[in-house]
């Protein structure tokens, strides 16, 4: 979550008139042996003979924000909408899967935004592999969308780039910034999910 924590954290920099810009960085490695060993420990590494595991990666990515639009030739994302929660049943724990902290932060979000979930046009996650990820996904759809709609799509960078930890969710502005330059996106607002081992969950809006 530590991305969209920053995201948070610039914005109450932006507060002050004399802060117009500033940069939110975000770097980590699951491909160490530490690392590794706490995974194949708890029996979340992806294996030949766990096929419900994570997908360990590491990736590092820096965000520009400014209070206002400076595109200079390049298409801008804004951030329309932030929302922070704690999930209590973690990837570790015995809980059942209730997803509570994640629809938590959703509804913050949306609410930040002036939105409601189906006018939400793409889903971009970190997500890693892990069956516990997609059954939080549904969990949310189900507490949330109040509207039929016929799509609303999941990415994923880890299935490009493995779990990259603290630099999961800058990955994923970077992949939606892509998307929307190169006009292989729906065009409407995109909801961006992060969540760390720990409970944390944070949630991002932009169009």
């Amino acid at each position: 979550t530590a991305g969209f924590e920053g995201l948070r954290i610039a914005r109450e920099l932006f507060k002050s008139p004399d802060v117009s810009a500033c940069l939110v960085c975000g770097v980590d490695s699951y491909i160490n042996a530490s690392s590794l060993l706490w995974l194949d420990q708890q029996q979340r590494l992806k294996t030949a003979e766990n096929s419900d595991g994570v997908i360990p990666g590491e990736g590092a990515a820096v965000a520009l924000i400014t209070k206002k639009p400076n595109n200079k030739g390049k298409t801008p994302l804004r951030v329309i909408g932030l929302g922070f929660a704690h999930e209590q049943a973690t990837v570790l724990s015995e809980e059942p899967i209730l997803g509570f902290g994640l629809s938590d932060a959703v509804r913050s979000a949306l609410n930040e935004a002036g939105l409601q979930y189906h006018r939400v046009d793409l889903r971009i996650s970190d997500i890693t592999g892990e069956s516990y990820g997609f059954r939080e996904q549904a969990l949310v759809i189900g507490r949330l969308l109040r509207v039929r709609k016929e799509d609303m799509p999941l990415w994923h960078c880890a299935d490009s780039i493995g779990d990259s930890g603290a630099a999961a969710g800058l990955a994923q502005l970077a992949a939606v910034r892509d998307a929307v330059q190169k006009q292989y996106s729906l065009g409407g607002p995109i909801m961006c999910f992060t969540s760390a081992v720990q409970g944390g969950r944070a949630v991002a809006i932009v169009s």
